[in-house]
């Protein structure tokens, strides 16, 4: 006979096997602060190539400035002011990314959790009905 119970534990199990939910266990398979970090670091690399390439793409946009006032930019000035906006820019964008992560590995850990839950029913609703009566 059909364990009724079981049955509907399987569903929502098969429900929640898609490829998202795949993904936050993985997630929730990280400590949290390695979970993190790993994304603080991925995210500092690749905001530095792109202020890199922001900065590049301004010095070519604003080129013909630049060769007309050559003789009268000061440098060290420019220098500052590069390297302020890049700590500002990096600064602000590792601040939204670090608390993104935390949010995201926070709803996988939860997500996980549930989902675990439901496997420990399904074994005890096997279990029970493996014990002789």
């Amino acid at each position: 006979m059909i364990n009724m119970k079981r049955l509907g534990l399987m569903i929502r199990l098969a429900k929640e096997d898609t490829p998202k939910a795949r993904r936050e266990r993985r997630i929730a398979g990280y400590y949290k602060n390695d979970y993190i970090a790993l994304h603080l670091i991925r995210r500092f690399f690749l905001m530095t190539a792109a202020y890199a390439i922001l900065v590049v793409l301004i010095a070519f946009a604003a080129m013909d400035y630049i060769n007309a006032m050559i003789n009268r930019i000061d440098f060290k000035t420019l220098g500052a002011e590069l390297i302020i906006g890049y700590i500002l820019f990096m600064g602000i964008y590792l601040g939204i990314t670090y608390i993104v992560s935390s949010v995201r590995y926070n709803r996988a850990k939860r997500a996980s959790r549930e989902y675990e839950e439901m496997l420990r029913r399904l074994e005890k609703e096997y279990l029970k009905e493996d014990m002789p009566r």
